[in-house]
């Protein structure tokens, strides 16, 4: 399922007891894409899609119960020694958010990870949840979708007439998309038949996939 806004299930009594937020930020030269998963307003899943300066990158899901990061799982690629390699983290933490198990591969190989490392990891969930619900709160969402010089249309096929953008938009951004076909993923709000660009994420290329959760991590 394309997570590509923010999306509300209903249970059977027609309460909406799952919501899907999205949202992302530039960190440098990184661009992060979120979505959060909350279940009658509590955090129960995130996930982010990160592509690194250097035009790497990695996906995470996490994992929450009662408050508390239980669960972080990474896969991706990264340079090592000049060389692009696999690598994948599995985290899980006890309900008072101590480190039980751990594994940590490059390239196939196994290494450790310090107490300090794996903070880390919870502090990225925190940061993934924090970034995401502030601009909900402030109607943003991630936007993804494909601009034909004319008219832009969302990855779930919603079309807008006019693509307009903050005033912190790059001039060599915008005159890019007025004269060619580009995939692009923001951070936005619609409003009737116009979409508003506040932070450009990527640019690619027409034919480059919609990005979700369940994305493998090539570009």
């Amino acid at each position: 399922m394309l997570l590509a806004g923010c999306s509300s299930f209903s249970d059977a009594n027609g309460s909406n007891a799952k919501q899907v937020l999205s949202g992302g930020e530039r960190v440098g030269h990184d661009v992060h894409l979120f979505w959060v998963t909350q279940n009658k307003q509590t955090v129960t899943q995130a996930a982010d899609y990160v592509v690194t300066g250097d035009g790497h990158g990695y996906k995470t899901t996490y994992q929450w119960t009662d408050g508390v990061v239980r669960e972080v799982a990474r896969q991706g690629e990264s340079l090592k020694n000049g060389e692009v390699v696999p690598f994948e983290t599995l985290l899980r933490f006890d309900a008072h958010g101590d480190a039980i198990y751990q594994r940590y591969r490059v390239d196939g190989k196994v290494f450790p990870l310090s107490q300090q490392q794996t903070e880390q990891y919870q502090q990225q969930a925190r940061d993934v949840l924090k970034v995401t619900t502030d601009e909900h709160k402030q109607g943003l969402e991630l936007i993804q979708g494909y601009w034909n010089g004319q008219a832009f249309e969302t990855c779930n096929g919603q079309q807008f007439a006019l693509l307009t953008f903050n005033h912190t938009v790059a001039d060599a951004i915008v005159e890019r998309l007025e004269s060619s076909k580009s995939y692009i993923a923001f951070v936005g709000q619609r409003s009737g038949d116009t979409v508003k660009m506040e932070t450009m994420l990527m640019l690619k290329e027409s034919n480059h996939g919609c990005v979700t959760p369940e994305n493998e991590v090539d570009d």
